[in-house]
């Protein structure tokens, strides 16, 4: 190892005897015109795994090095990725950087060939990735991610949602990219931040071709670890939340729209996921996690917990539902299920009076509901100047019910079942 490689192949492990193999075997296939160098960080595994290591490393010497720990590095971080990647800055010596966690592996022999000739030909783009099958690994299930529909660079609503996203083992990137400001590494979660970074500096390109396997729920796995404990699930949320924050801040703004609709939906997510919980029970959940956050955190936690309520309480009413109410002579509820049934029984609960519901057109069946007179959207138009619209719907019918009410000219509504993420991000 002493020529100056043009890749570094960086490998994490921790208790990855049943995977490591394959990991290593996935290296060593690459067919490949430019140097390469292995680089695999052992943390101080308790099974085979280090046995293991041993083995690959006295049969390639001039290829592959390990890091042997004698403690473990990860559980001794409150933010772990602060020390993956001054450990790549410090070992890794390629002007390209792949990563590949123990329990994933590569496929396709011609992977790096791919990627590298591919950022040297487009000097913009910073990041590699491609398709990937996903391995259950209690299953056996295995199948195609199908992030995107063909070859093409990657857009911030990929990168950001995450629903399109490129798999750790299947990202090349420059060298540079390490480099990135302190905050993206107050995740506990390494590589959402690297892509968001990417993302600043330059292209992310996507290769429609499948070249590596991503086990999910291995032994010892962060999958496997964070589904089995809700509380951990709920920190790693709110603190990726936070981050968003500031990498809104530090874009100025460039994806806010994108950003706040994701923090909206994944807190109506972790809602629905928790709903058999009693408000008692949430707000303790919720309590329990913030004093484990950061300070920075507090606010998400809290608007969680008016939230669950806002969905759960019949006696609760949001604060700004009362200032709408104050400036408007009526309320019409907007929804006539679930959501609608519960706004107005939080209205009567707290003494304010609403005229009655309104639905689209094409769905009105009944005149009255709950005793009061169903409206159609389109009979609004002559008294929308003094009447205020409560929407009461799912936040996945949200945004077609704000385009409706735009289309029909009415703003003056309030929609009580989501965060304000202006008000938290400001």
């Amino acid at each position: 190892m002493n020529s100056k490689p043009q890749i570094s192949i960086f490998c994490f492990t921790y208790n990855h005897a049943k995977y490591i193999r394959d990991a290593i075997d996935g290296f060593l296939m690459q067919k490949i015109d430019r140097e390469l160098e292995i680089i695999i960080h052992d943390d101080a595994s308790t099974d085979d795994t280090i046995r293991i290591l041993k083995e690959y490393e006295r049969q390639y010497p001039e290829l592959i090095h390990v890091i042997y720990e004698t403690e473990n590095q990860y559980s001794k971080y409150k933010y772990p990725p602060r020390f993956s990647y001054y450990l790549m800055k410090k070992e890794a010596r390629g002007d390209y950087i792949a990563i590949c966690e123990g329990d994933d592996y590569w496929t396709d022999p011609g992977k790096l060939q791919m990627q590298t000739d591919y950022m040297e030909s487009h000097p913009d783009c910073v990041m590699t990735g491609h398709d990937a099958e996903l391995l259950n690994c209690r299953t056996g299930e295995k199948k195609r991610l199908e992030l995107l529909s063909g070859e093409m660079d990657m857009t911030a609503d990929d990168l950001i949602n995450g629903i399109r996203d490129i798999t750790s083992a299947s990202m090349v990137f420059r060298r540079e990219i390490l480099d990135m400001d302190s905050f993206f590494l107050d995740m506990k979660v390494g590589d959402y931040p690297l892509k968001l970074y990417s993302l600043t500096k330059g292209k992310i390109h996507y290769f429609d071709k499948v070249m590596s396997v991503y086990r999910y729920l291995s032994e010892g796995s962060w999958s496997c670890g964070q589904r089995s404990d809700f509380k951990s699930y709920l920190i790693r949320w709110t603190n990726k939340f936070v981050f968003l924050e500031k990498y809104n801040k530090y874009t100025y703004e460039a994806y806010s729209l994108v950003i706040k609709k994701l923090i909206n939906n994944r807190i109506n997510t972790l809602l629905r996921e928790l709903s058999d919980l009693s408000i008692e029970q949430f707000s303790k959940m919720c309590q329990s996690c913030d004093k484990d956050s950061d300070y920075e955190a507090h606010k998400y936690y809290a608007a969680m917990i008016n939230l669950f309520r806002q969905y759960h309480d019949v006696n609760y009413i949001d604060d700004k539902v009362k200032e709408f109410a104050k400036r408007n002579n009526s309320i019409l509820i907007y929804g006539v299920g679930v959501y609608g049934k519960l706004a107005a029984e939080q209205l009567v609960e707290n003494n304010v009076e609403f005229e009655g519901f309104v639905v689209s057109d094409d769905r009105i069946e009944n005149k009255y509901w709950q005793g009061k007179q169903i409206r159609k959207l389109s009979e609004l138009q002559c008294i929308k100047d003094r009447t205020g619209i409560l929407i009461a719907v799912g936040p996945q019918l949200v945004s077609e019910i704000l385009a409706a009410l735009r289309d029909n000219g009415i703003t003056n509504y309030i929609y009580p079942f989501e965060v304000c993420c202006d008000e938290l991000m400001e």
